[in-house]
């Protein structure tokens, strides 16, 4: 799909692999990066599904949560998803970021951070010097 985009965009992205926020607390892994103001999602839903996508021509619920939090983490103002399959016509749909995702996103990570250091901890505290588990 990737080439498919490239090609009708007439852009090059970039596979970026795994991204994290500055603090490297938590992260992502889009499918390309397109610009310096845009990230890709794309999804290669079966027949039936995709025909539902194309005919509602809206991002599925399921999938607004990835893609705020994907610029969440890379502090783009915009995402495209892109529903792809070979047999019908894709669906192209440009996501603004959400203030309200985003304040949302952050609030839940300021509760979830400090119990996975506390978990972490725990864990720490239990191995033996040098950090490894005894087998």
């Amino acid at each position: 799909c990737l080439p498919w985009y490239e090609f009708t965009f007439d852009t090059k992205v970039f596979r970026p692999g795994f991204i994290v926020t500055d603090d490297g607390r938590c992260g992502c892994s889009p499918d390309a990066i397109v610009n310096d103001d845009l990230g890709l999602e794309i999804k290669c839903p079966q027949g039936p599904a995709m025909i539902r996508y194309v005919v509602e021509g809206i991002v599925p619920k399921t999938y607004l949560p990835q893609i705020q939090f994907s610029m969440y983490v890379t502090g783009k103002p915009a995402w495209e998803f892109v529903a792809f399959h070979r047999h019908i016509t894709p669906l192209v749909i440009r996501v603004p970021s959400d203030p309200t995702a985003q304040a949302a996103i952050a609030t839940a990570l300021a509760s979830f951070l400090p119990q996975l250091d506390a978990a972490e901890a725990k864990v720490r505290a239990l191995m033996p010097r040098g950090g490894r588990a005894e087998a």
